[in-house]
C-alpha cells in the first residue's frame, strides 16, 4: 500500500493531544450533568463517544491521505509522449514583476503551449513547501486545464519552496508510464528553501526523463502581495523583494538533461521536443495502484452517523 499524499499524517500527531482534551471535556460535562440532575453518568459512555469521534478523526486523515492498494490495469493508445508541468503555487510567484502575477503568467504560457499538442498526455504537480499530483497524465485537455485554473496559493497547506519535493514527485507519477518519450516542465521563479534539488533532477534524468526549467520572474523582482492586502515586509519593516533565481533553475535543468527556458518562449520551445508521433503507438498496458480513498471516508462518515445514536443509548 501507498499514500498518494502522505504529508496529511503528521495531523495523526496534531489529533492525538486534542482527542485527550475531548475526553477530558466529556468527562467535565458528565460530572456537571450529575451535579445538575442528581443522577448517576456511565462512564462508557463518554468513552465510547470519545473513541467513535477518535476513530473518525483519524480515518477522515488517511481520506486525505490518499491510500493505495490494489493493482489495476489500464490500457491506452498513446499518439505522443508524456508532459509533467510542474507549477510553483508558493507565496512569491504571487509578485506582479511580469505586468501580472508570476503564477498567472506561468499558467498563460502553459496554456499557450498545449496548443500545438498532438494528443500528448499532460499532467499537473503543485508544488510549495511539499508536492502533489492534483492532474494525473490524461490527453483530456479541458479537464487540464480547469485543474490548471484552480491551482493556487491555497492548493497546498505547507508554506515555503521546494524544488526538491516537486521533481520526486515528478518521478513516483511517471514510474511505470512507459518507456515513450517523457518531459517534465518546471514553471518556478526558482526560489528554493528545502535544497537538494539537484540530486532530484539527476534521478528524474536517470529514469528517462528530460527536466525544462521555466523562469518565471524578473531579476529585479518586486514585493510579495499579502492575502488580507498590502505587501510583506521583514522584522525591520523594510519590503521583501522575491526576485528571480535563474541561477537555481539552470541547475536543476541541466542536472535534469535539459535546459532553462525563458517563460515567452516555452510555447515554441515546448513544440519543438521529440513528443510528437506521426502515428499512434500500440495499446500499451501498465499496473497501477487503485485509489481507495473511499474505504477511510465512508467508514468515518458511517462513525459519524452512528455517534448520536451511541450518545442517545449512553444516557440514563
Amino acid at each position: 500500500m501507498e499514500w498518494g499524499a502522505p504529508g496529511y499524517l503528521w495531523l495523526l500527531l496534531a489529533g492525538a493531544p486534542l482527542s485527550l482534551l475531548a475526553l477530558r471535556s466529556a468527562r467535565r460535562a458528565r460530572l456537571l450533568r450529575q451535579e445538575l440532575t442528581g443522577g448517576r453518568q456511565k462512564k462508557v459512555a463518554d468513552l465510547l463517544t470519545w473513541g467513535v469521534a477518535a476513530a473518525a478523526m483519524m480515518l477522515l486523515v488517511a481520506a486525505l491521505a490518499g491510500p493505495r492498494f490494489g493493482e489495476e490495469s489500464h490500457e491506452r493508445l498513446a499518439q505522443g509522449g508524456d508532459i509533467l508541468f510542474l507549477l510553483d503555487t508558493s507565496r512569491s510567484m504571487l509578485t506582479r514583476d511580469l505586468g501580472q502575477s508570476r503564477l498567472d503568467a506561468a499558467k498563460e504560457a502553459v496554456r499557450k503551449a498545449m496548443v500545438g499538442l498532438k494528443g500528448e498526455r499532460v499532467g499537473l504537480v503543485a508544488f510549495a513547501g511539499s508536492a502533489f499530483l492534483v492532474c494525473p497524465l490524461t490527453t483530456d485537455y479541458a479537464l487540464f486545464d480547469q485543474v490548471l485554473k484552480e491551482a493556487g496559493e491555497e492548493t497546498l497547506p505547507l508554506p515555503g519552496t521546494s524544488l526538491a519535493a516537486a521533481l520526486k514527485e515528478a518521478r513516483r507519477a511517471l514510474q511505470g508510464e512507459g518507456d515513450g518519450p517523457r518531459v517534465v516542465v518546471l514553471l518556478s521563479d526558482g526560489e528554493d528553501h528545502e535544497g537538494e534539488y539537484v540530486a532530484a533532477a539527476r534521478a528524474l534524468n536517470a529514469a528517462g526523463v528530460k527536466l525544462y526549467a521555466v523562469a518565471a520572474g524578473t531579476l529585479p523582482g518586486g514585493p510579495i502581495p499579502l492575502p488580507g492586502g498590502g505587501v510583506q515586509k521583514d522584522r525591520d519593516g523594510s519590503f521583501v523583494l522575491s526576485r528571480l533565481r535563474p541561477e537555481t533553475l539552470r541547475e536543476a535543468a541541466q542536472s535534469g538533461g535539459g535546459e532553462m527556458v525563458d517563460i515567452v518562449a516555452l510555447p515554441a520551445r515546448l513544440a519543438t521536443l521529440p513528443l510528437q508521433k506521426s502515428a499512434a503507438k500500440p495499446a500499451s498496458s501498465r499496473q497501477a495502484q487503485r485509489e481507495r480513498f473511499q474505504v477511510p471516508l465512508s467508514l468515518a462518515l458511517a462513525l459519524l452517523c452512528a455517534e448520536p445514536l451511541l450518545l442517545f443509548r449512553g444516557r440514563p
